[in-house]
């Protein structure tokens, strides 16, 4: 064999191994990307776990009253109920909450209006000016935001009642007055429904 052909040999051998790892290493780039695209595929298509969670008040309601302007929002399995200037919000297990605009002009008639007795610098829910145990809690706090709306808030938490809690609060805000009474309802519905009240003109 001559000593051309034996270059020329060389020569092919080399060109096709360095053609196999070319082609091997193209090869195995190719495997990897399909592979993370596939992975990437599906990531997305499994819903994670804040998607498969259900907001509990997506199925809530709006109510908008431009009589005694106020509007929020409410579980929808409440009926609501109109009697002049209060709305009444209620299901058939008596889970309930009233809605009642107080005309009056004074912070004093509102309190009085809301079965609040003020005594000094203090602020107690019912008769007995005196309980210590119906002090309430939240009428020293500062002004506090609900539904993008500054407001004052006196409340009382009334305790259990049947399946649920009962929470008498009086909400004030540039000189407008409300009270929103709530029977048989969770802290957490009374928490939300009392986070969308506000105001209208």
């Amino acid at each position: 064999m001559s000593q051309r052909t034996i270059t020329l040999f060389t020569i092919v051998i080399v060109v096709f191994a360095i053609m196999s790892v070319i082609g091997y290493f193209t090869w195995k780039n190719s495997t990897e990307i399909q592979s993370q695209n596939k992975n990437t595929r599906t990531s997305q298509s499994v819903p994670t776990s804040s998607e498969t969670i259900s907001n509990p008040v997506a199925s809530w309601k709006t109510y908008r009253n431009q009589k005694l302007g106020f509007t929020l929002e409410y579980p929808s399995d409440l009926s609501v109920k109109n009697e002049n200037n209060s709305t009444l919000f209620i299901n058939a297990r008596n889970q309930q909450f009233s809605v009642e605009i107080l005309n009056v002009k004074s912070e004093d008639e509102a309190l009085s209006l809301s079965g609040f007795v003020k005594t000094g610098n203090s602020i107690f829910y019912g008769s007995e000016a005196g309980n210590s145990s119906a002090t309430l809690s939240m009428i020293n706090s500062d002004q506090v935001f609900m539904a993008n709306t500054l407001v004052r808030i006196y409340g009382i938490d009334g305790g259990n009642q049947g399946n649920g809690e009962g929470f008498t609060i009086l909400i004030e805000n540039d000189g407008k007055f409300a009270t929103i009474d709530a029977a048989a309802l969770s802290k957490d519905v009374f928490t939300h429904i009392l986070s969308t009240f506000q105001f209208i003109r």
